[in-house]
């Protein structure tokens, strides 16, 4: 079973649902096949077992849907042997080696029932390629008024407070989404300061983005009108592309990639079974 792409482009966004129960005993034994030792001490590490299982199901699906990534390009890594290399930070990327074959950029980022990859196979680029991805699930329980001082610049506070209050919260995480899908390109973590850069949602004009499906398509609006500005980062906002969208009410996404101009990205909905078939 194929899953739709754009070869032209290169630019894969892959949503996976993150639900555990769809999986069987088999399944998981699968899954957990495919990852060297050190991932599975990690995975056996965790204490809930909701969260071992949704830690498989993350390893495992990008390992897969990365080798079905790079048989576009008729390159045939299997699941089970791709390696990864981590920066200072932890920020994962495929090792050298596996780079030099396929010239892949990933990215990752799961929250609550979704998991969400990005990939994009470069051809020369005046520099590294950095790349990142959030999605982020809203949350009632969250104070954002007690954040908002701590990670949010002044403009960004002032714009989320001058919205209804109604509104107040879809925005908080919207610019959480934004902002985590900045700090994950750049690989800083937490070492770079939230403060040190903002996100002005302008009254950009949406455009849909197909969400292509095991048995329908449906859409979801896009805005690639987010301006980037910094006030503390050694970086040029002008060599950036940004990209926000939601899923629904409660889950929204966004992707940070230091391209002048923006990849048109194809975005899929990978079920459980979807990712088995391909692994096979």
């Amino acid at each position: 079973m194929s899953v739709e792409h754009n070869k032209q482009h290169q630019a894969q966004l892959y949503f996976c649902p993150l639900v555990a129960s769809a999986l069987d005993t088999a399944q998981q034994a699968q899954l957990m096949a495919l990852l060297p030792d050190d991932e599975r001490r990690k995975i056996n590490r965790l204490y809930r077992q909701e969260a071992r299982d949704k830690a498989l199901m993350v390893r495992g699906y990008l390992r897969i849907l990365l080798s079905q990534y790079a048989r576009l390009w008729q390159v045939e890594i299997a699941p089970n042997q791709w390696q990864f290399d981590y920066g200072d930070k932890g920020k994962p990327a495929l090792s050298a080696a596996d780079f030099r074959l396929t010239g892949i950029h990933f990215n990752i980022s799961h929250s609550g029932e979704w998991l969400v990859i990005s990939l994009f196979r470069s051809h020369a680029t005046a520099g590294p390629l950095e790349l990142g991805v959030d999605i982020e699930r809203s949350r009632a329980s969250t104070n954002i008024y007690a954040i908002l001082s701590h990670y949010f610049t002044d403009s960004e506070s002032q714009a989320l407070l001058a919205l209804p209050e109604i509104s107040q919260r879809q925005r908080f995480f919207d610019l959480w989404a934004l902002k985590e899908s900045y700090i994950k390109a750049k690989g800083l973590g937490l070492a770079m300061s939230l403060k040190g850069f903002s996100f002005k949602m302008n009254k950009a004009t949406t455009t849909p983005m197909t969400l292509f499906g095991e048995r329908q398509t449906s859409k979801i609006d896009v805005d690639n009108g987010i301006e980037l500005q910094l006030h503390d980062v050694d970086d040029d906002p002008q060599h950036w592309s940004i990209l926000f969208g939601r899923l629904d009410d409660e889950y929204r996404f966004a992707i940070s990639i230091n391209l002048a101009q923006s990849p048109a990205w194809t975005a899929q909905l990978v079920s459980p079974q979807q990712v088995f078939d391909l692994a096979n």
